[in-house]
């Protein structure tokens, strides 16, 4: 009993302060971490957006727009023509014309890094601009002949996909695209699922088949970016740092106690060697302090007893 109330509890109370407070400090800095995935993530998306229209206007340029769309136009010729420009240009991850009345003529696009199971937008989804959480950026240019006619709209885009999240993220974050509340891109090595998040409320914990401490960043186009950090991690690290501590407060627990312990011995020991060396010296007068019903306390009862007879003896 006296072992557990001196050592165990005060190390247990210890060891609770030190994981609070440690667990809310490795925390804060989960959190602080999340930022500067977002942000280096947030600068690629802008970047893209930024040179889009000159990519697209640079990609109308090319010539034989105008000789595919006049007349009668097969749909192959055309995305094959679209191909070729769309490789020549490597810059734009799909191209689609359409007539002036806005039906397509042709298309040609390029897988994006996607989740696995997600489906991509159709080439009528990527004509429509007024299609909503949009995981693409798009940009239209008007097809004129050498006469200023408008004989047909060139549009060319960008997905929003994992191309935008790689290399902005420590080992320990992770970085999403989200859209219609479904995970479509990540940086993360298994599958995630979304559960009952808002999304535009900024910093908040939900699970992604984990839990985790998450902030999102919306984008223009409806998508959001979700940065997280797995809790198991911050909660494994703030166990590692409260067993470092733990040991710490132990051996320091454990040199005070046996300090105080050895003392607690040598004390009453040091009385009886300075009476023994006072009779010696001839004072039978000494009497050493009682201080426990011990036997260390029967010995200094007993020498009392002894220089009192040895006083009367004398």
């Amino acid at each position: 009993m006296f072992f557990i109330v001196i050592v165990i509890l005060p190390l247990a109370v210890a060891g609770i302060v030190v994981q609070r407070i440690v667990g809310h400090e490795i925390e804060r800095r989960a959190e602080l971490s999340l930022d500067p995935a977002l942000q280096a993530s947030w600068s690629a998306y802008l970047e893209r957006a930024d040179t889009l229209d000159l990519r697209v206007r640079e990609a109308a340029r090319y010539q034989g727009f105008g000789e595919m769309l006049a007349g009668e136009t097969k749909r192959r010729p055309m995305d094959d023509f679209l191909r070729t420009v769309r490789t020549d240009d490597r810059q734009l991850d799909f191209l689609i014309v359409t007539d002036s009345s806005g039906t397509i003529i042709g298309a040609d696009f390029e897988t994006g890094d996607w989740l696995e199971g997600y489906e991509q937008p159709t080439t009528q989804e990527l004509a429509d601009p007024s299609s909503n959480s949009r995981p693409f950026l798009t940009s239209t240019v008007r097809l004129r002949d050498e006469g200023g006619r408008q004989f047909g709209n060139l549009i060319g885009g960008l997905w929003t996909d994992r191309d935008i999240l790689v290399g902005h993220t420590p080992e320990t974050v992770n970085l999403s695209v989200v859209t219609d509340g479904e995970v479509i891109a990540t940086t993360a090595p298994a599958l995630l699922r979304v559960q009952d998040v808002e999304l535009g409320a900024g910093r908040f914990q939900t699970v992604l088949d984990e839990e985790v401490t998450a902030k999102t960043l919306p984008l223009d186009d409806g998508p959001t970016l979700l940065a997280t950090t797995p809790r198991t991690e911050v909660g494994g690290l703030s166990t590692q740092v409260v067993l470092v501590g733990l040991l710490l407060l132990a051996a320091m627990g454990t040199a005070i106690i046996g300090y105080w312990l050895a003392r607690l011995i040598t004390h009453p020991l040091e009385e009886l060697a300075r009476g023994a060396q006072a009779i010696t010296e001839g004072n039978f007068d000494h009497q050493i302090p009682v201080r426990s019903r011990d036997e260390v306390g029967r010995v200094s009862i007993a020498f009392n007893e002894m220089t009192t007879k040895l006083r009367e003896t004398v």
